[in-house]
């Protein structure tokens, strides 16, 4: 139990640390969520593509379209599974 305990700190820390290096200011009022969806999307894809489209849906700053928050989670999700691809943290 302690060492399931321990892979799922080290994974929600590895997931922080991505989504502050690509500049998710951490007091944005929906950052625990988004991290939150990327952390459940790592074992459970589908658990939330249908309702991240619903709560989140579509956003543009400057006229450009940037990616909903559900393909950014979706994103930064796919990047850790293959980061961890092989290892005991997501199975």
């Amino acid at each position: 139990m302690t060492n399931e305990i321990s892979k799922c700190v080290e994974l929600e820390k590895y997931v922080t640390k991505i989504i502050l290096g690509l500049g998710v200011p951490v007091h944005l009022g929906g950052y625990r969520y988004i991290r939150e969806a990327i952390l459940i999307s790592i074992t459970d894809m589908e658990a939330v593509n249908g309702v991240m489209e619903e709560i989140f849906g579509y956003s543009s700053a400057s006229g450009q379209k940037r990616p909903t928050n559900s393909e950014f989670i979706a994103g930064v999700a796919d990047r850790v599974r293959l980061d961890y691809e092989g290892s005991i943290l997501v199975s």
